[in-house]
């Protein structure tokens, strides 16, 4: 990269501060995906269980993405996503997941205290390399979503998204 481009690639960084974060629209989120496909960023994944008659239990769903993400179609997974840069903390961001996947908000216990991080491996995720962050949440009312539900910790549904699969078998199961 020559010096002049390195200067324009900091004149860009310095106008999305200056916008707020935010970039325009571009086909499919180019702009952000390009982004975390370069740099990593972290992904609250939201960690809700409830006590069952059979045991633990766990909230989950089956994916269903659109564009790169659609590589993960079919594959249980917690509720989660990337955080974004107008989010003012963790709790927004976990409140802003919750509201989007759940229809409801949660409440996160101890936003400084994951249960679990992860790298994912390069490769692994469709838009990029991001940071799990496994996240206590308890949910501040009903799941307005019915694709997702509570499933035993101890007889996971399956295919599972891998990292979210080896939290439950590393960290829950062991609780």
């Amino acid at each position: 990269m020559t010096p002049k481009r390195v200067a324009l690639y900091i004149d860009l960084l310095k106008e999305i501060q200056r916008d707020g974060y935010v970039l325009p629209d571009a086909p499919g989120n180019e702009a952000w995906d390009t982004t975390r496909e370069t740099f990593s960023g972290w992904a609250p994944e939201l960690v809700i269980t409830k006590q069952t008659s059979n045991g633990p239990g766990v909230l989950l769903a089956p994916y269903a993405g659109k564009g790169k993400m659609a590589a993960l179609n079919g594959q249980f997974h917690l509720p989660g996503g990337y955080h974004q840069m107008t989010d003012v903390n963790i709790a927004e961001a976990c409140n802003r997941i919750a509201e989007r996947e759940l229809g409801v908000g949660v409440f996160v216990p101890n936003p400084y205290k994951p249960l679990w991080t992860r790298w994912w491996n390069h490769g692994t995720h469709p838009t990029g390399r991001p940071f799990s962050v496994f996240l206590e949440a308890w949910l501040l009312g009903q799941v307005k979503n019915p694709e997702w539900k509570f499933y035993l910790v101890a007889d996971l549904p399956k295919p599972m998204v891998q990292p979210h699969e080896e939290f439950i078998n590393r960290v829950l199961i062991r609780r």
